[in-house]
């Protein structure tokens, strides 16, 4: 985001991840649900962000042997990622909130992309409305 640009409304920005199923499989199994997104939102979907692992745990390794090809290791490793409070790392939703955005974060399991069993996760909400 360009700190120079002045809007006189903010465009209203949604992000939706839908962490439990690869990109691919969202297209066949929820066509219409996609379709009306785009359709009516004019929103942009991110064809290839995908499932890598156990949903979205951040210390999983994109496992390419099926190709013939070599792992792509992980940003993090689990020491790293789960062994302090994730507040001073970049994070796309708080980068929003800076800009006078009001975020949201919301997700169907205690347990989600930010939060595993015997990871501290963020100490202060990342967001203004944080449904943890």
């Amino acid at each position: 985001m360009n700190n120079d640009t002045d809007f006189d409304e903010k465009p209203s920005v949604f992000i939706f991840v839908f962490d439990s199923v690869a990109n691919s499989q969202s297209l066949r199994s929820l066509p219409k649900t996609i379709s009306l997104i785009e359709r009516e939102f004019d929103a942009v979907n991110l064809r290839h962000v995908n499932k890598v692992g156990e949903n979205s745990k951040l210390t999983d390794d994109l496992d390419r042997g099926i190709f013939g090809l070599e792992n792509v290791q992980a940003d993090w490793n689990k020491t790293y990622a789960c062994g302090h409070h994730l507040d001073d790392e970049p994070f796309i939703l708080k980068e929003f909130t800076k800009k006078g955005y009001k975020s949201l974060m919301a997700e169907d399991w205690a347990c989600g992309a930010f939060n595993w069993p015997s990871c501290f996760g963020f100490k202060k909400a990342p967001v203004t409305h944080y449904m943890r």
